[in-house]
This record gives C-alpha cells, structure tokens and sequence, in this order.
C-alpha cells in the first residue's frame, strides 16, 4: 500500500523528527514511538516510511501540503 500523506502520519513523522535529532533513539522512546503509532493509526509500512523521511533515504510528502501544518484542536500534546 502506497504511503498516504494522513494528519495521522504527519503527527507520527513530526514526532519522529524530534526523536531522531540527536540521532539516538532510546528504549524509552521506541516504546513511546510505537504507543503513538497505534493511537495515530499508522500502519508499520507508514511508521517505516516515515523514518526515512526523518533520515533523508526518502523525499517528504509533507512539505508543501499546508494542510498538514500547524496546530489544531485535539493535536497531541508530546515532546
């Protein structure tokens, strides 16, 4: 299944950009990653698209999509 560019996967991968920032993923923020991608409803395929975003093996689907940007009311509240 083709990556689709959700609220969902957007959330996931913004997240995921702060997790990788200093490029060490903790144990303790692997079980965070996977907790959200199951509220966020991102499928494994999407969580692994999504890093490599965040690692630059692939383009971002997000950047120009402003539908995506910002905050909105219900947003998570994480990092």
């Amino acid at each position: 299944m083709p990556f689709q560019s959700t609220r969902g996967n957007y959330l996931y991968c913004d997240v995921l950009k702060v997790a990788f920032a200093d490029q060490i993923v903790t144990t303790d923020e692997e079980r965070i990653l996977h907790i959200l991608e199951l509220a966020l409803d991102v499928d494994p395929a999407a969580a692994a698209t999504c890093r490599d975003i965040v690692t630059g093996l692939e383009p971002s689907q997000f950047h120009e999509n402003r539908e995506f940007s910002g905050h909105r009311t219900g947003n998570l509240a994480i990092y």
